[in-house]
């Protein structure tokens, strides 16, 4: 039995406690009678206030993450009930699916840099798969795109290759860029098509298997942080910088066919799974900005939470919900279908200028209209204060990112505490629901 969520207050918070208490060595003692390992029982344990939470939103149909919260009024009891308990069984597979994470392989640059102390020159800003996940490539400070086949440097999904320097593969494709390399997006139609920004804001489009560029655009002023391929269209790629703007290039035409002000420094930006006109983009104004493109003058949602600049913006797969990651130690999972629908009915408007261009208008608004409220899910437990630590989001729900600690982060976004990490320095997994934790100020 999941106890009472009423928030404490007086007699009849202390009473709540105490029952809450009471549920969490119930279900501590039921658990020993379970089939679960002791990691998986202590994950259950230490995410018992928040499956609480879980349990209370499925049954008053507040939750939407599993389809729950859609059950019509006409529905016999037994039938939504039953239905309840199918959701938040599913939420509990989630939680306890997996048992530990280990490395797969191991991969190395160039001339053997790691052991040749080569230093920052090592440092990856980004990792991309390609259309198939056959290949992967690696970018960064060395100024080189580094190619790796993924059946070689993991033996396959389920292979384990050996972790010495020596018997790491290197890459098979090596591509020299002019500057430092920012980010790196591979078509999702053009199997050997890979763009990449860099730090001196030109944006580049490769092509891997010839070993060449094919494109260069360079109109951003300054450093461009972010490049992404849009999803539905192989020629279109947006990306942003700190000089503010976000451009939308096209592969048809040298020069960029829309412009947007977001007026601070642009982090990331991501296209929609479904969608050649859904674009997301975080920015240094701890905000981030949802757009139609086809009426780019204004932001359709603004979506604040972060109390820092916004590093990245992912969508999940349906393309209803995102995730950002922030500089402030946290991940907000957005419903963002919602909250689109909320600002078009509380009629919000949005500013930035829009350039017209051969794919767009143009305009200008007086300010983007703001949505305060809270995102489905804040999930903490990873160090992010200063560093862009990497952002992915994968099946079954599941969201992985780095820590400052040199450890890696697996959550499940309906949990706001990990179900897996991985700590490099000591080169083994822990129990999600306890450690890392801490907050940029």
């Amino acid at each position: 039995r999941l106890g009472r969520t009423t928030e404490p207050g007086g007699a009849a918070g202390s009473a709540d406690a105490r029952a809450a208490a009471a549920d969490g060595r119930h279900v501590g003692e039921s658990l020993a009678s379970v089939d679960l390992s002791e990691t998986k029982r202590a994950r259950v344990l230490a995410n018992f206030a928040n499956l609480q939470d879980l349990y209370s939103k499925i049954r008053c149909g507040g939750f939407g993450g599993l389809g729950g919260g859609r059950r019509k009024s006409s529905e016999p009891s037994a039938a939504a009930a039953r239905g309840d308990l199918d959701e938040f069984a599913n939420l509990m597979r989630s939680l306890t699916k997996y048992e530990r994470a280990r490395v797969a392989g191991e991969v190395r640059h160039g001339e053997r840099n790691a052991r040749l102390g080569a230093g920052a020159s090592s440092i990856v800003s980004s990792i991309e798969f390609d259309r198939d996940y056959a290949n992967f490539a690696t970018g960064g400070v060395s100024k080189k795109v580094h190619v790796f086949s993924f059946a070689e440097a993991c033996g396959g999904v389920d292979g384990d290759r050996a972790a010495s320097d020596v018997d790491a593969p290197g890459p098979i494709q090596t591509l020299d860029a002019k500057s430092k390399l920012s980010c790196l997006s591979y078509n999702k139609h053009v199997a050997n098509h890979l763009a990449s920004s860099d730090y001196e804001g030109v944006v580049t489009v490769w092509d891997v298997e010839a070993g060449v560029a094919v494109a260069e655009f360079e109109e951003h002023d300054k450093r461009a942080w972010t490049v992404d391929y849009c999803r539905v269209d192989p020629r279109i790629l947006a990306s942003g910088s700190d000089d503010g703007l976000v451009k939308i290039w096209s592969t048809a035409q040298r020069g960029s066919v829309l412009e947007i002000d977001v007026r601070a420094n642009v982090c990331c930006v991501q296209y929609g799974p479904l969608s050649a006109h859904q674009l997301a983009v975080g920015s240094a104004d701890h905000r981030v900005h949802v757009f139609d493109l086809r009426n780019p003058s204004e932001a359709i949602a603004t979506l604040r939470a972060h109390r820092k600049a916004v590093s990245y913006v992912r969508f999940l797969p349906t393309g209803d919900e995102m995730v950002s990651a922030s500089t402030d130690s946290t991940l907000c999972v957005w419903d963002v279908k919602g909250n689109v629908a909320a600002c078009a009915r509380d009629g919000a408007t949005g500013g930035g200028g829009g350039k017209g261009g051969a794919a767009s208008g143009s305009g200008s608004g007086s300010g983007y209209g703001i949505l305060s409220s809270a995102p489905a899910a804040t999930l903490e437990g990873h160090v992010n204060e200063k560093n862009f630590v990497g952002l992915s989001v994968g099946a079954g729900e599941l969201i992985a990112c780095g820590s400052e600690t040199n450890e890696a982060y697996v959550y499940h976004k309906s949990f706001n505490r990990p179900i897996l990490t991985y700590d490099f320095a000591e080169k083994t997994e822990r129990r999600g629901g306890g450690g890392g934790g801490g907050g940029g100020g």
